[in-house]
């Protein structure tokens, strides 16, 4: 003899909620946080912060935060192959996340010692332009 209790779980409404992008805003030219920034402000700051943190190097960070770029400073790497190995990295650090829809208008050109990495970055929020990395080779 088997026992059947109907049970009635009432449908529940789900609402999708974005994650608000409101953080800390590092003021870099006082070095010290001052108030907060949303919108394409934290998105900035937001590439700015994963491309300078190295990947890995901090336990208390996820291991998808962060980008492998100091391994290409003092790379012997042909030109062809460091950019395309300059890309391929700086699309990993910033498409995790989900904010970020598209990485594009790679322009590479050289200073001194260093190669200089112009990209703009494709938001929810609309188009970073002119972000640039600077690599010591």
């Amino acid at each position: 003899m088997s026992l059947d209790i109907p049970i009635n779980i009432p449908e529940l409404e789900t609402e999708i909620q974005s994650v608000p992008t409101k953080t800390p805003y590092f003021d870099p030219n006082t070095g010290k946080f001052a108030g907060y920034c949303d919108g394409l402000v934290a998105m900035a700051q937001a590439v700015k912060f994963a491309l300078l943190t190295p990947r890995f190097r901090f336990i208390v960070l996820d291991n998808q935060y962060g980008s492998e770029l100091s391994d290409l400073i003092d790379s012997d790497y042909d030109e062809l192959v460091f950019q395309s190995e300059a890309k391929r990295r700086i699309k990993d650090a910033l498409l995790c996340d989900e904010r970020i829809t598209d990485v594009y208008d790679f322009d590479f050109s050289d200073y001194k010692d260093d190669k200089i990495v112009r990209f703009s970055v494709g938001t929810i929020y609309g188009a970073l332009h002119e972000q640039e990395v600077t690599i010591n080779v």
